[in-house]
C-alpha cells in the first residue's frame, strides 16, 4: 500500500502587492495584482494541506496582508490564518513590518492565532536593502 507524501512544513507566498514599489525588489517584476484568492480557494487549500500531513505553514511573499491588492478590505490574510487554524495547521508570518502591524490592528484575534512572526530586514533604500540581504 502506497501512502501519500507528507509535507510537514510548507511555504505559501501570498502577496501580489506591496505598497512600497521598490525598483530594486527581486519580486517587483513578477507581480500581477489582478490575481486574488477567494475564501472558497483558501478553505480548500487549508483542508488539503492538512490532508497532506502539513503541520506548519509559513505565510510570506511581498507583504502578505495585501493578498488581493491594496486596501485592508481586500486582505484575505486573517481568513487564511483562521482556515489554517481550523484545519489544525499552525501558521508563521514573514513581513518587513506592515503585515504584522496591519493584522494586529485590524484583526487581533487572527494575529494571536499565529504561532510566530519573523521580521525581514527589507528597506526602501537599495543599498541598505542589498546590505541586509
Amino acid at each position: 500500500m502506497t501512502h501519500p507524501p507528507v509535507y510537514p512544513h510548507v511555504g505559501w507566498s501570498l502577496g501580489n502587492f506591496c505598497p512600497f514599489s521598490c525598483t530594486h525588489c527581486y519580486s517587483e517584476w513578477v507581480r500581477d495584482s489582478k490575481f486574488g484568492l477567494d475564501e472558497y480557494q483558501i478553505d480548500k487549500i487549508s483542508r488539503e494541506l492538512n490532508e497532506l500531513g502539513t503541520k506548519h505553514v509559513t505565510l510570506g511573499g511581498n507583504e502578505p496582508f495585501f493578498t488581493n491588492g491594496p486596501g485592508k478590505s481586500n486582505s484575505k490574510l486573517a481568513h487564511i490564518i483562521r482556515a489554517l487554524h481550523r484545519s489544525k495547521v499552525s501558521s508563521h508570518l514573514i513581513s518587513s513590518g506592515p503585515s504584522v502591524s496591519l493584522l494586529a490592528k485590524h484583526d487581533n484575534e487572527a494575529f494571536r492565532m499565529l504561532s510566530s512572526v519573523s521580521l525581514s530586514l527589507d528597506s526602501p533604500f537599495q543599498q541598505e536593502h542589498d546590505n541586509n540581504r
